[in-house]
């Protein structure tokens, strides 16, 4: 729907208000085929459909759904509601034949164009079916998309219908699922109001099957449309009058419809009450569309409008986190663990954040993550037990009777809890070992402990990639395989060298000297010389060290405190590279803390009660240490070690306080 209308079975002159003239149910009757003769330059032109589609594809959720296609034996599932004609869904259909589109509308006229242009088309992955957006006729749960393209949204009367609209994407979208749809920009409407115009319109250049008009109508009869509009008061509802005009057979259409105008800030609250949430750094902004033929003149409700992105924040039913009680142990759950009420989302300023969709209580365990590479990170004086070399393991090696240790003698940091789990992780370290034990005095006598260990992660990372590729070899299918649940741990919470990847590095924000100096060490100890085998180019592994040192979590026996709880984290053991875990931003009042379980998998447990739509937020290091305790000195350290100023409500707070 481009733009809608009612019918007026009397003809009027002037009237003072738009408003009284237009019916509650306008939208019955609006669409014929009147409407694809004088929206037909929009809606009927490939061109623009083809454009939409893009459009559509290039939000990620989306793209990475239908590049996902039918791995794992299911196939996707798409509505497109408010379908019309189907141009969507049939071009749809068309480039993705092993994906099910389905077309819902209430105009049975448009529904039958539809099905004869996807037979014409011969897809036979789509069907369409006349229906009420108010009471889709599917069961909960049933699709992974849902799109609702052409000014749809807003059209009912009742502003309780528009919701109800909502409420039913909500239930019928998967848990994790996408929605879109495209809305007349209120911003825009408002600010560049027209009380009217008028334009030629084309009633011949998109051929219409099964026209009712006779041949001596003429389709391709000149006309003309005459618009008038009207804001309400409160500037919430835009009223429309629509006149056309055949030239050779004067007034053949009179017509008044409303649409409601949505602000965004209106759509977000509406898809939070409907169990979705806007995303929206995804969102974009549409514009009419330009050139020899289209409206250029009237554009009307399409020059500006939004194209909102909401994710579903259902709790998964492919999990048990729905039993989950507070003060579960970890020991409770299976290794890796996400709550299902655990969604990624993006903020304008942070990036990637991730929020609760359901109110949750205080002491809830909300995620357990497992390192994707894992380093000891310990002084030769401290005493303290080393992590076991397999990184399924990762325990602390207690006992040095069963303990055992390299036999090449790489590194007095390598050892194994026993004899299965060297044998075990020795696919793993076979790819480290002549490295370090050519690489790692040198580098500790030449460059310090740090620099080792920063070093050595990136090592353990890029034997993770090789062996994600040999796993891809040997399976012969593409990573990360995808088990077929699009809600899955493994499709929503990834855990690969592709996670990796789309880290932040900051590079901007890290001083030249740094940059230099980590060229510098890529060169004398990761080139063709090292030791060390990777197909990964030099600038790709400096890049890393960087994604490293602003994403990677030092391992403390204790973990962060509490606000307000006075105690230490110890010293630190290991240094660990967790893909899941990194998507949590800081806060100088977090709440959440964090902590390694024996197996060197970050815990994450809320500090307090989070109100539906909150941000998950930690502290990225001991709040309760002396130096943090004053503003300047915790804003600079993070600053410094982070790249990033801290504009949390504490700091802001207590920045106001000093001045």
């Amino acid at each position: 729907m481009a733009k809608c209308r009612m019918r007026n079975d009397a003809q009027l002159g002037h009237v003072e208000s738009l408003f009284p003239h237009v019916k509650g149910d306008w939208w019955k009757d609006a669409f014929n085929e009147m409407y694809l003769r004088t929206d037909g330059d929009v809606v009927e032109d490939p061109a623009i459909t083809e454009a939409e589609c893009n459009e559509m594809l290039s939000i990620e959720a989306v793209s990475k759904l239908f590049n996902t296609g039918t791995a794992g034996g299911r196939s996707l599932r798409v509505l497109d509601l408010c379908c019309g004609q189907g141009r969507h869904s049939v071009y749809f259909a068309e480039k993705y034949p092993k994906i099910e589109f389905h077309g819902l509308d209430s105009s049975a006229y448009l529904i039958e164009i539809a099905r004869l242009r996807a037979k014409e088309a011969q897809c036979k992955n789509v069907s369409f079916d006349v229906g009420d957006a108010r009471h889709i006729p599917s069961e909960d749960n049933t699709f992974d998309l849902i799109i609702m393209m052409g000014n749809s949204f807003g059209v009912y009367s009742d502003e309780d219908d528009n919701a109800a609209l909502l409420e039913e994407v909500g239930r019928t979208l998967k848990s994790g699922g996408t929605f879109l749809a495209d809305m007349v920009s209120a911003e825009y409407t408002k600010s560049n109001f027209q009380d009217g115009g008028w334009e030629f319109i084309n009633g011949g250049k998109f051929p219409i099957p099964n026209s009712t008009m006779t041949a001596g109508d003429k389709s391709s009869e000149t006309m003309i449309a005459c618009r008038e509009r009207e804001l309400s008061t409160d500037g919430k509802w835009l009223a429309s009058r629509e006149m056309v005009i055949g030239m050779s057979r004067g007034i053949l259409q009179d017509l008044f419809y409303k649409f409601r105008l949505y602000e965004v800030e209106e759509m977000e609250r509406l898809l939070h009450k409907s169990r979705m949430v806007l995303d929206r750094v995804a969102c974009q902004e549409l514009f009419g569309p330009a050139g020899e033929g289209t409206r250029n003149g009237d554009l009307g409700m399409m020059a500006s409008r939004h194209l909102i992105v909401g994710m579903s924040s259902k709790g998964s039913d492919h999990t048990n986190g729905s039993s989950i009680t507070p003060n579960a142990s970890e020991e409770s759950l299976p290794n890796v663990f996400v709550h299902p009420c655990l969604v990624i989302n993006t903020d304008p300023v942070k990036g990637r954040v991730v929020r609760v969709t359901t109110d949750v209580e205080a002491g809830t365990l909300l995620m357990v993550d497992d390192p994707y590479a894992l380093v000891p990170d310990i002084t030769p004086e401290s005493g303290d037990f080393l992590p076991c070399s397999r990184l399924e393991c990762s325990k602390r090696v207690t006992d040095p009777i069963t303990s055992v240790t390299c036999p090449q003698e790489c590194n007095s940091d390598v050892i194994w809890c026993n004899a299965s789990c060297q044998s075990l992780g020795k696919a793993r370290h076979d790819l480290e070992c002549t490295w370090l034990k050519r690489n790692a005095t040198t580098i500790v006598q030449n460059h310090g402990q740090y620099d080792m260990t920063m070093l050595w992660i990136i090592v353990r990372t890029l034997v993770s990639r090789s062996l994600e590729k040999q796993l891809e070899t040997d399976k012969q299918v593409s990573q990360p395989t995808f088990n077929g649940d699009f809600n899955s741990l493994d499709f929503k919470f990834a855990h690969n060298y592709i996670e990796i990847q789309k880290l932040r590095n900051n590079y901007e924000a890290i001083v030249s000297s740094k940059i230099e100096h980590y060229h510098a060490l890529v060169n004398d100890f990761l080139g063709p010389n090292s030791g060390f085998q990777s197909e990964v180019e030099m600038q790709e592994i400096v890049d890393l060290i960087c994604k490293e040192e602003m994403n990677a979590f030092c391992l403390y026996p204790k973990g962060t405190s509490a606000p307000g709880v006075t105690k230490g984290r110890g010293r630190a053991y290991a240094l660990g590279l967790y893909t899941r875990a990194t998507w949590m931003n800081h806060d100088c009042e977090p709440n959440m803390t964090h902590k390694p379980n024996r197996n060197s998998q970050y815990t994450f447990r809320t500090t307090r009660d989070l109100a539906a739509g909150e941000e998950c937020t930690i502290a990225y290091t001991d709040l309760m240490e002396p130096q943090h305790a004053n503003v300047k000195s915790r804003r600079a350290f993070m600053k410094e070690w982070f790249t990033f100023d801290c504009t949390c409500r504490r700091c802001e707070r207590e920045m106001a306080a000093s001045t």
